[in-house]
């Protein structure tokens, strides 16, 4: 079953970094939504049968996006270009991440205070800095996600999205 979507019927063009998870390594992905319909999406990864190992085809879909957004951009100025997840995507991902981090820095503090007692004046101080340091590291890699996946707009004429 063969598609295609007019480059003046395109609405959005986004492109998108998909971190490796247990079942497939890390690949691109590039949807184009158009004005009307179903959209239409991309992937660098191939499939040849379910038994074959997934292989990822980086150069070529990169080749292929590259000039897919090109012509585009010259063709229909009106599309959206973005890059990384969609917005609501990752408000969700962060208010799970935060109230995770909630309950990494409440369970570290109960420890020291349980470890320690509630007695003295510095299991208090000791259990707050441990859940404030326990937080920050667990901290870290959420801010590289929100870094890399946040939705930005780019224009393909001046050069590739960097998501």
């Amino acid at each position: 079953c063969r598609r295609a979507i007019v480059y003046a019927e395109m609405r959005r063009i986004r492109v998108t970094r998909i971190v490796a998870s247990r079942h497939l390594p890390s690949h691109w992905r590039c949807v184009v939504t158009p004005k009307r319909g179903r959209g239409m999406t991309f992937t660098s990864l191939h499939i040849e049968s379910a038994k074959a190992p997934v292989e990822d085809q980086i150069l070529a879909m990169q080749a292929f996006t590259a000039e897919l957004l090109q012509r585009a951009a010259r063709k229909n100025p009106s599309i959206d270009f973005v890059s990384g997840k969609p917005l609501l995507i990752c408000l969700l991902w962060l208010a799970v991440y935060l109230a995770l981090l909630g309950f990494i820095g409440l369970g570290a503090y109960i420890f020291v205070i349980a470890l320690l007692g509630t007695q003295a004046i510095i299991s208090s101080i000791l259990a707050f800095l441990a859940g404030a340091g326990l937080v920050a590291a667990t901290a870290i890699p959420l801010l590289g996600w929100v870094r890399n996946n946040w939705p930005a707009r780019f224009d393909p004429l001046a050069g590739t999205p960097q998501s």
